[in-house]
């Protein structure tokens, strides 16, 4: 073996700092936990077009970032270099952050038994998680937003909808719900 002397040894350092750079600079598998309806918290199947969070770890940016349209102001499917995979498909983001995803479930799920979904942030995939389909499956949105109790509920005239601010009677009142399916 043929000796360099201070060229092998700066040689050599350089590579232990390159490597060890490398090894740094990776970013973590990020990880699902449940995902579920976004009005509702109800853990069941989920339906096409239905709005889903996603709860994990290591998803994206440490802030939230909210939803944003892209070039044909459509609700873009990458945000902050995240993006949600349904059977390989991108989803339509609502908003992103590193413990919570919130997006649509496309359309396309219609008429199958399962989808497999995945989170991509910054080239890293999550592992696969499995969620049974369903023709709908629908979460009312909640006045707390716990997903239990009384409906985020309008009046006719637009007023918010209280036991102090009931609707009048004969007028109807507006309550939104998400997961009604195709």
């Amino acid at each position: 073996m043929r000796r360099f002397g201070p060229a092998e040894e700066f040689l050599t350092l350089v590579m232990v700092a390159a490597s060890l750079s490398a090894a740094w600079g990776q970013t973590a598998k990020p990880k699902m936990a449940a995902i579920t309806n976004v009005a509702s918290y109800g853990n069941g199947p989920i339906s096409p077009g239905e709005m889903v969070v996603i709860f994990g770890s290591g998803m994206g940016p440490s802030s939230a970032v909210g939803l944003q349209l892209d070039q044909q102001g459509r609700v873009a499917n990458t945000l902050s270099q995240v993006q949600v995979l349904f059977d390989g498909n991108p989803a339509p983001l609502i908003y992103v952050s590193a413990t919570q995803i919130s997006a649509m479930v496309p359309y396309g799920v219609a008429g199958k038994s399962s989808t497999q979904i995945q989170v991509v942030y910054q080239g890293s995939t999550s592992d696969s998680f499995q969620k049974p389909i369903a023709p709908s499956a629908p979460g009312i949105f909640t006045a707390d937003s716990s997903g239990i109790g009384q409906a985020a509920m309008t009046n006719a005239d637009g007023s918010y909808n209280t036991t102090a601010n009931p609707a009048a009677p004969g007028s109807y009142g507006t309550f939104y719900l998400t997961g009604e399916g195709q």
